[in-house]
């Protein structure tokens, strides 16, 4: 039984023998939804233990006498209902106990959970799916039929000894024998190589599982670490997926450039990587967008009373974007005060109808998916990055004779003198004049002191790493006033005193706006993520292999070659580069003015929306509880840089620790950390409606209220439910999207040390060492990590750090030596500053590590 501390940070477990044990709250793999066993049930510790133990009794008849019901839970809602991943613990004790009153006890939920924990063949139990979303994640079927096929075939292969002291033995002559022993054959590039038998391609399959399965779903396949991946030469670990990724690679049935996150995630069905439904449904799609786009025709019946907009509307963005979603406009008097701000959204919902093809796409596919080396549109070309677009790009369709009409959702609002607006309208509008702008140029007419989100100057130089340390280069955002003379040659031409005077003016709005936010407790992070992309030559042998491959691609010709379609070793000349540079988002004033905007643009569409009581969805979070930001030792007001509104580094993690998720609602509510309230109609996200459905979403809900030829706004309770997915949806696309970037963010960082290792030149080697934030020291370093310089002294700490050229997180060692004098255990605390240089890099395994060379104690914690 678990017991919170008044602080709410640690748990205290009281044992039926009467010991006690403190734990933190990662420690927790399951918690009761709602406990009849809390600190005021009883009284003294003899009560307590006497009621443990009746619960402890209680549990087991309940596991006893509904045994049964608890081994149909995986067949009731995981294959009658059409292979639903989980279901909460609520509902999954309603549906076992046949009880939907409140009589349902913590013993019935430990009863429940006791029994999830203990079949993992039919359930996946994890700490996140128990503790944190209260729920019991199901196995996939193919899964569970898969067990069911492997379990004879382990059973004949393996003998088990009567001392358990002693590990199983493979049998001689046995199906695993003979499978290792092809994978050998295979591994050594031995010709030719057997087919895979049906035995073969069974554990074929339990391999893939522990590659591409969740973690914690690897208990039933514990044998194919000791039995297939130590034979074989790899780490005999089934918990962690990467030996078995890296066997799957050396054999040869995934490039290791595969999108392992992708091909891992059964939510995120991608077109292009082997499932086939995926294929049709985007082929189908992109039929659909196709007649569209040449067509044209709009069906929102709302062109009567479209405004045309005849002044310059600015959108910003970088020159690589396609999808270009937002513009802005402003209007000032004969003194130029700024009298509105007109933020132009496109509106794909003029050509798309709620209940079209495209729409239930769109709401399917819920966003825009960006890899390093590809994305996946949600809505497909040529209607996202052409047709609705508002970066007006040329028609590549042969339709000379649509003109090129950009039609916009615009959301208004009059600035007040405190920094809110003062009133709000939206209406459809025609967008005559619109000027493309790349941040970069934008950067160069904008003021860049005291602008919240923004630091003036930059410790660590803003570098755009290559793969080749020697083609390193300074990104154009920090080059930009070393050469005024390229200024022209951007896109739109070069920037006129008008377009100047009312950039600044659109500025000076958003920066009282942000102040606004900040006197109302707002506040933003200061972020170490980079931008990663990657440049794939046509001639390059790699192409995504299907999740299910079971063929090795020594096997397979690439069509028009004699050559075989190998995974190259790293490093080896593929035709890819990679490039990374830091997140500009704090060091560009235009990207950070362009943000603030858009938050005004959906407040002030939360507010209509709230006023009309028209549903949209509205992003909130609720406060930390009082109780959490009690026990932080300074209150986060007083941690805030008044001048750039965030926190810092060395404060992040303690904030961070008591703040609670964001979420979609139906209904308004306030917004914590963006220092929005409820009562003024909180926020709603509304300028992406051409990469998020829940943008469109809004659309149509607002020209349904409007206008009368916008049909009916659909009821609370359905917007409700289109948002219910959604949320996870967005988490597991944020999830795979990191990953994917992390990988080739650390696959750039291992070719740089390659090539410097190749190289003889002192400027080629120099590209092995990082700017550092560390995070925190480590009290269970990884084996293996030690200095690699004889000069350095063994006495030191271990620590992890995050590189903030590259964005990758490393394991690094701290000496004592570099200290300047001072031990590495006085100074290596969240936030120091150091210099790493990195010693060794795994992508498949995903770790970094590295070693600190100098440390920069002398600099600030707090400073960015």
């Amino acid at each position: 039984m678990l017991d919170r501390t008044d602080d709410g940070r640690d748990w205290y477990s009281l044992e039926s023998t009467g010991f006690s044990r403190k734990h933190g709250a990662t420690e927790i793999f399951f918690r009761i939804p709602s406990s009849d066993l809390t600190r005021t049930a009883t009284t003294t510790a003899y009560e307590r233990q006497s009621l443990i133990r009746a619960v402890q009794q209680r549990v087991e008849t309940l596991k006893t006498t509904y045994a049964d019901r608890m081994q149909s839970m995986h067949a009731e809602f995981h294959v009658n209902r059409t292979g639903a991943p989980s279901v909460s613990l609520v509902e999954a004790a309603q549906w076992v106990f046949n009880d939907t009153s409140a009589q349902i006890t913590a013993a019935h939920y430990m009863a429940l959970a006791s029994h999830v924990m203990a079949d993992t063949v039919h359930f996946i139990p994890t700490s996140a799916s128990l503790y944190d979303r209260q729920s019991i994640l199901f196995r996939p079927q193919q899964s569970v039929e898969l067990l069911a096929q492997a379990k004879p075939l382990v059973a004949a292969s393996v003998a088990q000894s009567k001392n358990r002291a002693v590990p199983a033995t493979t049998v001689a002559g046995s199906p695993l024998a003979s499978f290792v022993a092809k994978c050998k054959r295979l591994l050594d590039h031995r010709n030719p190589v057997e087919p895979w038998s049906e035995s073969d391609g069974v554990f074929l399959e339990c391999v893939r599982e522990v590659a591409l399965g969740p973690r914690g779903s690897t208990a039933p396949f514990e044998w194919v670490g000791d039995h297939v991946l130590a034979p074989l030469g790899f780490a005999s670990v089934t918990r962690f997926p990467d030996p078995s990724r890296n066997l799957l690679v050396a054999l040869g049935v995934y490039h290791r450039l595969d999108n392992f996150p992708v091909l891992a995630s059964p939510q995120l069905q991608l077109e292009g990587h082997g499932d086939t439904g995926a294929d049709t449904r985007a082929a189908v799609a992109s039929r659909a967008a196709r007649g569209v786009a040449e067509t044209r025709t709009v069906v929102d019946g709302l062109e009567s009373v479209r405004d045309e907009v005849h002044e310059p509307v600015y959108t910003i963005d970088d020159p690589s974007a396609h999808e270009i979603d937002d513009g802005v406009s402003v209007e000032m008097n004969g003194d130029g005060v700024v009298e509105w701000v007109h933020v132009h959204v496109a509106d794909p919902t003029a050509y798309l109808t709620r209940d079209s093809a495209l729409a239930a796409w769109a709401q399917t596919r819920m966003q825009t998916v960006y890899f390093p080396e590809t994305s996946y549109a949600m809505l497909p070309s040529p209607l996202g990055s052409q047709v609705m677009s508002l970066a007006m790009i040329p028609d590549d369709l042969g339709r000379g004779d649509i003109p090129a009409v950009v039609r916009a959702l615009t959301v208004s609002f009059r600035p007040g003198s405190d920094g809110n607006f003062t009133d709000a309208k939206v209406r459809p509008t025609v967008l005559k004049s619109v000027i493309p702008r790349p941040y970069d140029l934008v950067d160069t007419v904008l003021d860049r002191a005291n602008v919240p989100g923004v630091y003036s100057s930059s410790i660590a130089p803003l570098r755009v790493l290559s793969c080749d340390p020697a083609r390193d280069r300074l990104h154009a955002a920090q080059s930009m006033s070393e050469s005024p003379s390229t200024l022209s040659e951007w896109p739109g031409g070069p920037v006129t005193d008008r377009h100047a005077c009312e950039l600044r003016a659109l500025q000076s709005v958003a920066v009282r706006h942000a102040r606004f936010r900040q006197r109302q407790g707002g506040f933003t992070f200061p972020s170490t993520s980079v931008q990663v992309s990657v440049q794939n030559d046509p001639l390059s042998s790699w192409t995504p292999t299907p999740r299910g491959n079971a063929v090795p691609h020594r096997r397979l010709l690439l069509p028009g070659s004699t050559t075989t379609h190998t995974s190259p070793p790293a490093g080896a000349a593929d035709g890819i580069d990679v490039t990374i540079h830091r997140d500009l988002m704090v060091f560009s004033p235009a990207r950070a003015m362009v943000a603030e905007l858009m938050i005004m643009a959906g407040r002030a569409a939360a507010a209509l929306a709230c006023d009309m009581r028209v549903a949209v969805p509205y992003r909130t979070q609720p406060a930390p509880d009082s109780t959490s930001l009690a026990a932080l030792p300074t209150p986060i007001a007083d941690l805030i840089n008044p001048a750039t509104m965030m926190l810092s580094t060395a404060d992040l993690n303690e904030v961070m620790a008591v703040m609670k998720g964001a979420e979609n609602s139906a209904v308004p509510g306030p917004h914590f950390q963006m220092g929005i309230r409820a009562e003024d109609g909180g926020y709603a996200k509304i300028t992406s409606p051409l990469r998020r459905a829940g943008d469109m979403l809004a659309h149509y809900q607002l020209k349904a209220a409007l206008f009368p030829s916008g049909g009916e706004p659909l009821p609370a309770a359905e917007v409700a439910q289109w948002l219910a997915p959604l949320r996870a949806r967005e988490r597991e696309i944020k999830r795979v999207q990191r990953q994917r970037e992390e990988w080739w963010a650390i696959e750039c960082v291992g070719r740089r040390l390659r090539s410097a290792a190749d190289a003889a030149s002192t400027s080629a080697t120099a590209g092995t060492t990082y700017m550092a934030r560390i995070g925190r020291a480590l009290d269970r370093p990884p084996p293996g990590i030690a200095p690699t310089d004889p000069a350095l002294a063994r006495e030191g700490v271990v620590a992890a750090a995050t590189l903030l050229d590259a964005g990758v997180r490393a394991t690094v060692w701290v000496p004592d030596v570099v200290g300047a004098g001072r031990r590495a255990s006085d100074w290596v605390r969240p936030g120091a500053w150091a210099e790493v240089r990195v010693t060794g890099v795994d992508p498949v395994s995903g770790w970094v590590q590295g070693e600190v060379v100098r440390c920069l104690w002398q600099l600030d914690a707090r400073a960015e």
